[in-house]
């Protein structure tokens, strides 16, 4: 008698990964980044064996708010959930905001955030006892470490010093942020300077001060590579804009 097939393993359930829609999101960035996820595991099967492949995630779109509401571009939506029927998801989705520079956030997501430290806190506690460290709060700690402060010198930060456990905590940094501690401190001090150049007139130089850089011709060679334009071409180039935008919304 012919032996039966093995049975094909049986596959864990769909990740739950949540996306959070809030009025300044725009409707191409919430639906595409909805149909990217929900392809997952799908669509590799469909190229390969020309059938709908299991899939890896489960996305849902929810939001604080029950009724419809409309969202960035006069487009009203629907959330298939609020954040109450979202709880303990495997992963959170917040998709690119659209919000003018120099907008005032404060108290604004109040619920949101409320929403995300309680998945957050409840992984953390899992993951302390398995021995190990919750990404979130090693991100956190160590960008209160490494974020640039006033005075601190540009030369050595994120270095090799500090031994075994220094370099493991790097190596942890890199895998929760795919940045080395000194490329984050410079993407840091990058978006500070763009805010500064933005919205002031102060010199070069003391801006390069103020982020930590004693030589001010590194950080425009620094600024220069990041951003494809020299600060003061920067300025130039987007100064204006910022203007302009806080004059439309005294308007």
């Amino acid at each position: 008698m012919p032996s039966r097939p093995p049975a094909p393993p049986e596959l864990p359930p769909p990740a739950s990964a949540p996306i959070l829609a809030v009025p300044e999101v725009t409707a191409s960035v919430l639906y595409g980044l909805s149909d990217l996820l929900h392809s997952a595991g799908r669509d590799w099967g469909l190229i390969v064996e020309g059938r709908p492949g299991a899939p890896v995630v489960a996305p849902r779109i929810v939001s604080a708010r029950q009724e419809p509401f409309t969202i960035a571009n006069g487009v009203t939506i629907v959330a298939d959930a609020t954040l109450e029927e979202a709880e303990r998801p495997d992963l959170v989705c917040i998709p690119e905001l659209l919000i003018a520079p120099g907008d005032c956030l404060a108290g604004r997501y109040e619920r949101e955030i409320a929403w995300l430290r309680r998945p957050a806190a409840g992984r953390g506690r899992a993951a302390r006892r398995r021995g190990g460290h919750h990404p979130l709060g090693l991100l956190r700690r160590a960008r209160r470490a490494l974020s640039p402060r006033p005075g601190a010198a540009a030369a050595g930060a994120g270095g090799g010093q500090g031994g075994p456990a220094a370099d493991h905590g790097r190596r942890r940094f890199q895998l929760a942020t795919s940045l080395t501690p000194i490329q984050y401190v410079q993407t840091v001090r990058i978006e500070e300077a763009k805010q500064l150049l933005e919205t002031g007139g102060r010199i070069i130089e003391a801006i390069a001060a103020e982020l930590g850089y004693e030589d001010p011709r590194f950080f425009v060679r620094l600024f220069k590579r990041e951003m494809k334009h020299t600060p003061s071409q920067y300025r130039r180039k987007f100064g204006h804009l910022r203007a302009v935008l806080q004059t439309a919304r005294r308007d």
